[in-house]
């Protein structure tokens, strides 16, 4: 009872440290379930947003061995067509800008266009109020262009498949950023095509893959290497050829640790009935991750999204670490139907047990979602938030948390 209590008033402490912009009276509403506190915890849906995001780019769904303008599309102002944001914040700024963001466009004109996939590529622009955003000066904007269809996985002996990526994820080490992401339907011929030619590579360009995990480096943002191939739906990475959808990755004490939805199929590889499920994998160099056997099923100790909906469950995911803790949002929904509906924000001590939040950040027409630390003192940590809607729209976020609270919760 006292745990559950403190939780609350963390979180509490947490949702009215991010209404800065605007006083807003907080309703109050029980929690609800089997194990129900009385106590009245403040409804997340009181965020006060800092700004809709706008950022001055264009979506091209040309692949290398074609070009047509009518693939080229404005995406900035009421064109707003963005998805999978990450965010890497610079105090002191990196290379001109304060903010860093990986994304690809999808949803609003170009999920509306027919052919939404072919615009899905990674891109990467900057800012320094994280609302207002461009392409860095220099920057060939997509990093990675769309795969060529002549490329594609063919299906029944017969039928080429569209390849696209998806799933940008962002992170910062050795003065370096890393940008990984998701690729679905890349065949061999297209991934050897554009792969860097190291020893990695070589050792994993060996047969095909439905989903494969790649990540590009960059020293100042702008000029992006060669992909390197981390792994794919492939045996021993994961059994039946899963999904590996919304990757996340933290570097923690020098070794890298992965986070990735996978579907439950009914089989062997879960034990539990939801229809998805988070697997933890980890790395010592950042290139050859653990087997599906080798890696940890993540605890949720709650799953609150079950009280508003029972099919509901994780389909995006995205991490970061902080002072000794993991924060997890997890944005949840009908998995079934391939999308989401509410985001939630989990934590933990250990990157395997995860508490969460009783009530969700966003209700309602929300997918993928990132969070990123901005600052830290003995008492707070300030993280900033990129909310991605189903819309096409990002929205800016800042909210604080109680280190105290956190610690007598968590340990």
């Amino acid at each position: 009872m006292l745990r559950t209590k403190i939780g609350i008033l963390f979180f509490t402490t947490l949702f009215l440290l991010s209404c800065k912009k605007d006083h807003i009276e907080a309703p109050v509403l029980p929690e609800k379930g089997n194990n129900a506190d009385t106590t009245v915890v403040v409804d997340a849906t009181i965020f006060t947003d800092l700004g809709l995001v706008n950022i001055n780019t264009k979506a091209d769904g040309n692949s290398w061995d074609t070009f047509s303008l009518s693939k080229i599309k404005d995406i900035s102002g009421k064109s707003i067509s963005y998805c999978h944001p990450d965010v890497e914040y610079f105090a002191n700024g990196f290379n001109g800008y304060r903010f860093w963001m990986a994304f690809t466009p999808y949803f609003g004109i170009v999920g509306s266009s027919g052919d939404a996939v072919l615009y899905e590529n990674p891109t990467i622009v900057a800012s320094n109020d994280g609302v207002n955003w461009v392409e860095p000066l220099g920057i060939k904007n997509p990093i990675q262009p769309t795969p060529s269809l002549k490329d594609g996985l063919v299906k029944n002996n017969f039928d080429t498949v569209q390849g696209y990526w998806s799933d940008t994820d962002l992170n910062f080490h050795e003065n370096k950023l890393d940008v990984f992401y998701r690729g679905s339907h890349v065949s061999l011929l297209s991934l050897t095509r554009i792969a860097s030619n190291s020893s990695n590579n070589k050792s994993k360009l060996i047969k095909s893959a439905t989903r494969t995990i790649v990540k590009q480096t960059s020293v100042n943002g702008v000029d992006w290497q060669p992909l390197e191939i981390l792994y794919t739906s492939n045996e021993p990475e994961t059994l039946n050829d899963n999904d590996v959808l919304s990757p996340s990755f933290v570097l923690v004490d020098g070794t890298w640790i992965s986070y990735e939805v996978l579907l439950n199929k009914g089989r062997n590889e879960y034990k539990g009935e939801d229809n998805s499920y988070v697997l933890k994998r980890t790395s010592t160099d950042g290139l050859n991750f653990s087997t599906f056997f080798d890696s940890q099923i993540v605890h949720f100790q709650n799953k609150p999204w079950l009280i508003e909906n029972q099919s509901h469950s994780p389909w995006h995911i995205h991490v970061c670490y902080v002072d000794g803790y993991y924060f997890l949002y997890i944005a949840v929904g009908r998995v079934k139907s391939y999308t989401s509906d509410d985001l939630y924000i989990a934590y933990s001590k250990d990157g395997v047990n995860f508490k969460v939040h009783p009530k969700p950040v966003v209700s309602g027409g929300v997918y993928r979602s990132c969070i990123f630390p901005m600052n830290t003192t003995s008492q707070f940590i300030e993280f900033g938030s990129i909310i991605g809607m189903k819309s096409g729209q990002f929205k800016y976020r800042k909210f604080k948390t109680n280190k105290n609270v956190l610690k007598k919760i968590l340990g």
